[in-house]
């Protein structure tokens, strides 16, 4: 195992040897599809490789004897579904690494050079930097990119009057914003309802100066009944709310408070 993998991950290899893993760790359908093919079931192997000082990550071995357009596209397969498999197990060992190499071995007597990443690189461009890669070179390329709301002032929200107004009241539990909330709503629209419902479900404030700013904006903007509106639901969700909540708290929100947005989860 030494021999072929990266430099500054061979260093790093405990002296407990590589186990073999049977193909449980391989889906179904990607399992059946495969052991058509003699060349394949006999060639794919799965190693559990162990780090010095403890940890392990997994090694694919994959054979081919000629050239094969597919291979990228068959290995990113297998990649995946081994990854759903061992996903759980690197997290319950807290020490494990979910990096999984792939080496694929050759013995065709053609000159192949295949492309071995997703964007496009191909073995022979791979070489120059082969002494460089390390463990997480190897490791799923997924990440999140985390948003707080609340690290936004309301001045900082998009402009758009009705997708700020949905995301200030997710973030603001005060009738200070009540009034930029209310410039994004339309009486009788959905995303009116919408927002007034989750004030009264989700609001730690006196709904009743909700009530009074939203008929003071809707008195200057004209008589809009926004404030008759807000009253109405307001009053409606402070009784029903106080039961149901405090039987089943999905019951009046089965997806959750953003749900009433339009916010997918």
């Amino acid at each position: 195992m030494r021999l072929f993998l990266p430099r500054k991950i061979a260093v790093r290899l405990a002296d407990k040897l590589p186990v073999l893993l049977d193909t449980q760790h391989v889906s179904p359908t990607l399992k059946t599809r495969r052991s058509a093919c003699a060349e394949r079931s006999r060639s794919d192997l799965i190693f559990k490789v162990f780090l010095e000082g403890g940890g392990f990550f997994h090694v694919v071995v994959e054979h081919k004897s000629k050239r094969d357009a597919r291979v990228l596209k068959q290995s990113y397969d297998y990649y995946t579904s081994l990854l759903n498999r061992i996903c759980e197990e690197v997290v319950q060992a807290l020490d494990g690494d979910p990096a999984i190499v792939n080496l694929l071995v050759y013995n065709g007597l053609e000159f192949w050079n295949p492309k071995v990443t997703l964007k496009g690189k191909t073995a022979e461009q791979a070489k120059q930097e082969l002494d460089e890669l390390t463990l997480e070179d190897f490791a799923p390329g997924f990440r999140s990119l985390f948003i707080d709301l609340k690290a936004y002032e309301i001045a900082d929200l998009p402009d758009d009057p009705e997708l700020r107004s949905g995301l200030a009241v997710m973030v603001y539990d005060s009738v200070e914003v009540v009034e930029q909330i209310a410039d994004g709503l339309v009486d009788g629209s959905d995303h009116q309802t919408s927002v007034l419902t989750y004030i009264g479900q989700y609001w730690d404030t006196d709904l009743s100066l909700v009530e009074k700013t939203l008929d003071d904006i809707g008195l200057r903007k004209g008589g809009q009944k926004m404030g008759e509106i807000a009253r109405k639901l307001l009053v409606h969700l402070s009784w029903v709310s106080c039961w149901v909540l405090a039987h089943s708290p999905k019951a009046l929100l089965p997806d959750g408070p953003d749900a009433l947005l339009g916010i997918s989860s």
